[in-house]
């Protein structure tokens, strides 16, 4: 089974440096396990997240760890 979910910019848009973004998918295909991250927008405002598995929501570290790379405060939208 897979599930979606975005991580949706409170305000402005996704800022990463160099490496960030791909950071990001790594993290998040190991631990929440992602079968796909993408961005989404343009200018990117959110990542969409493809998950294996049942649907459930981020952890608060591995969310935390993701906004600090994005550069900005995210919120969890799962998508039906």
């Amino acid at each position: 089974m897979t599930f979606e979910f975005d991580l949706v910019a409170e305000r402005g848009e996704l800022r990463f440096d160099e490496r960030g973004f791909e950071r990001v998918r790594f993290l998040l295909s190991e631990f929440q396990p992602a079968a796909r991250v993408t961005l989404e927008g343009q200018p990117p405002t959110r990542i969409r997240v493809r998950a294996d598995g049942e649907p459930v929501t981020i952890a608060p570290g591995l969310l935390a760890e993701v906004e600090e790379l994005a550069g900005i405060t995210l919120r969890f939208e799962m998508r039906t």
